[in-house]
């Protein structure tokens, strides 16, 4: 009997990583609440089932310092030029905190009224020199963050859904409240009362939202009275969260994967793209783009100065478990990610939106799209266009995109020497570092078979595989080495009564990684 062996690379990405996968361990669900942050050059990130905090260098993946917190960190940590700050849950005693954040020693702690909250929108907030923590139960504390003393606490009407602020005013969902608090003393401003549940918030120009099961009331942030007519929704229920307003907009994900675009001085649903099967989290803006995740499809990014969903498939193998954090300095995405570890990966400072193509009989193809600027940079870009063999189809310099002249429009055509079924198309920064990288389909009928290119290599060492019994149990274990990281897939077939698919998981380039399969022939 034999069997063969193949191996597929699912994720040997090198280009989208701005630092390798950094391992923090299964974390449990109760603990997927704290979501990295970044501060300067440094990620802050939780490790080890919640209860270890670590600093790992942003620029090159090494572990700076670890050090440990004596209880599960909930809500989200957060940190300034100086030190870190953490609250802590699920022990009889409960600790807000603080550690330098060069050195990770512990600065001071103090007692908190209970569990810190775990809702999964609830977080710590900075406001002036306040940090204020959600506590479980509906509870409110405020405490100063040079010394850790406690200023303030409040009780609310239920227990804290989202909170965000603006200058020195709180607001907070609460159970069926959504509240607006004098940061300094913790005094009611206005309350607020729905018949449901309040389970997202955005800060607009002049208008608090609050999201209600399909709703979206406007409330004047003055005075707290809701406008008479609520905006119900395309696509489903308002999905838990803080939602992003900019420019007199406000970008609603409800949970059929609908982006609500809500003009604000209107009061009314501008336009209603379906970005995802399904949504779990309400996106972030970074810079002219717009930052959204699903289960299903991973990370996808929204064009704004478009107002199309770009194309980044090799994104969708990347899927947060909670809150990601734009990291500005170095243009990438920081996060949790389902398989485990510690993410940052990088996002295009300008991409390409194709707005027409034209594939002809005689294989010449025509493009017309747009060279859109995501990042606060100015650049020149160039456009790269290649078949799937690597022969250079199309170059072209264009004048420079600016953050006030934000996109380019550009139209060019090539011809294939063959038929292929797609091109790679690029952006390049002066540099020569690539910004975009994506495929372009084409609707040609290839007339062979474009081998891919090869994008790593790994070598296996299996132990004795025995003989197969259909119907009993059968073990493939030894170990393999391979020259990339990345995921990787091991298929294996043997004469018609074996074929299987088994996820080898993530390997680092040349560490030896033990596996153990296990598998039942079939006639």
């Amino acid at each position: 009997m034999l069997i063969f062996v193949f191996t597929t690379w699912v994720q040997a990405l090198p280009y989208y990583y701005n630092i390798e996968p950094i391992e923090v361990g299964n974390l449990a669900p109760r603990i997927k609440r704290s979501s990295p942050f970044v501060a300067g050059d440094k990620i802050l990130t939780i490790r080890m089932s919640g209860t270890i905090l670590a600093a790992i260098d942003a620029n090159t993946g090494e572990i700076l310092w670890e050090t440990p917190l004596g209880g599960a960190a909930v809500p989200d940590i957060w940190a300034d030029w100086r030190r870190v700050y953490v609250a802590t849950g699920e022990r009889a005693t409960n600790q807000f905190m603080a550690f330098d954040l060069m050195t990770g020693r512990r600065a001071y702690y103090n007692q908190i009224p209970g569990d810190s909250d775990r809702s999964y929108n609830s977080r710590l907030l900075p406001v002036g020199d306040l940090i204020l923590v959600p506590v479980e139960g509906g509870v409110l504390s405020a405490f100063d963050k040079n010394d850790g003393s406690e200023v303030w606490t409040v009780e609310l009407p239920g227990s804290i859904e989202v909170i965000s602020a603006k200058e020195d005013v709180v607001y907070v969902c609460c159970g069926k409240h959504l509240m607006a608090l004098n940061a300094e003393g913790g005094e009611v401003i206005w309350d607020q009362e729905f018949t449901s549940e309040v389970i997202a918030l955005g800060i607009g120009e002049g208008y608090v939202l609050a999201g209600i099961e399909s709703k979206i009331y406007l409330i004047n942030s003055a005075t707290g009275e809701a406008l008479p007519d609520p905006i119900t929704l395309r696509g489903g229920n308002v999905v838990a969260g803080e939602i992003p307003c900019r420019r007199g907009l406000a970008y609603v994900m409800s949970t059929g994967g609908f982006l609500n675009i809500i003009d604000l001085s209107e009061g009314e649903i501008d336009e209603f793209p379906r970005l995802a099967k399904n949504a779990y989290d309400q996106p972030i803006i970074a810079g002219n783009a717009l930052i959204f995740w699903s289960r299903s499809e991973g990370i996808s990014l929204y064009d704004l100065n478009v107002g199309e969903k770009a194309y980044i498939p090799e994104y969708g193998e990347f899927k947060p478990i909670f809150r990601a954090r734009l990291d500005v300095e170095r243009w990438s995405l920081v996060f949790l990610d389902s398989s485990g570890s510690l993410m940052s990966i990088k996002l295009p400072r300008a991409g390409f939106i194709v707005k027409e193509l034209d594939a002809m009989d005689n294989l010449t193809v025509s493009v017309e799209g747009v060279v859109s600027l995501y990042s606060n940079d100015s650049i020149v870009p160039t456009i790269e266009v290649r078949s799937p063999e690597g022969d250079l189809l199309w170059l072209e310099v264009l004048p420079s995109i600016t953050p006030l002249l934000r996109t380019r429009k550009t139209s060019f055509s090539f011809t294939l020497s063959k038929p292929f079924s797609y091109v790679e198309l690029k952006v390049l920064m002066e540099d020569g570092n690539v910004s975009w990288i994506h495929r372009i389909e084409l609707p040609y009928k290839e007339t062979g078979v474009v081998p891919p290119k090869v994008v790593g290599s790994a070598t296996f060492s299996m132990s004795e595989l025995g003989t197969l019994t259909v119907g009993e149990t059968f073990e493939v274990k030894g170990t393999v080495v391979a020259n990339v990281s990345g995921e990787l897939e091991l298929d294996l077939a043997g004469e018609g009564i074996l074929s299987k698919t088994v996820s080898l998981g993530w390997v680092d380039a040349g560490v030896e990684k033990q596996f153990s399969i296990q598998t039942i022939p079939t006639a």
